[in-house]
């Protein structure tokens, strides 16, 4: 009876990951909105769609601030609130940036609900293309930042793609239907005792 109850307590399910790819914006916006979830430039600007890599990857469109990722970077929410877990991103590149000291990090920075951080610096290969990263424990987020740790000439030309997410969702059944349940097992037990 006990574990009965219990299994309806609380119940935690994960909807299905997205990815996220920026094919349908048309210009600057602040903030674009896609698939359940927000962009927004910090500071100021926008989040600008680029297709710089159309050459080599067809139909492909990313996005980044339109004031670069050196001093600005682009916060990730879900529309109206509610945590998220992110798989991967890909970031991008137009050339290669080997030349420009210190344009190697990209550091993405998550925020959870009771206000803990988790933060994770990535070596970019500096190399014209798209680079895929996974990170690891950035789950439970209501927010996250994408923001480069490198030079402005470089950081300015990086671009964001494929974002995979899974939006967090709990289901807590509603009290009466407790008290039913309830009920129901106490007049079970009941029955099978006479």
């Amino acid at each position: 009876v006990v574990c009965a109850v219990g299994m309806f307590a609380g119940l935690s399910t994960n909807a299905a990951a997205v990815t996220i790819t920026f094919d349908s914006m048309a210009g600057d916006a602040q903030p674009h909105t896609e698939s359940g979830y927000e962009f927004n430039a910090t500071n100021f600007g926008a989040v600008r769609p680029t297709n710089f890599l159309n050459g080599s990857f067809t139909g492909n469109i990313s996005a980044f601030p339109s004031f670069g990722f050196d001093d600005h970077g682009i916060v990730m929410t879900r529309s109206g609130g509610g945590e998220f877990d992110l798989s991967s991103f890909d970031l991008g590149e137009p050339f290669s940036l080997q030349s420009f000291p210190g344009a190697s990090n990209f550091r993405i920075t998550g925020t959870r609900a009771d206000t803990s951080q988790i933060t994770t610096t990535f070596l970019v290969d500096g190399i014209a293309g798209f680079q895929t990263f996974n990170p690891v424990g950035f789950t439970g987020l209501v927010s996250l930042l994408f923001q480069s740790d490198g030079t402005a000439s470089a950081d300015e030309n990086r671009s964001l793609d494929n974002i995979v997410v899974t939006a967090s969702t709990t289901a807590v059944a509603e009290p009466p239907l407790y008290m039913v349940l309830g009920l129901g097992l106490i007049a079970l037990a009941y029955s099978r005792r006479r």
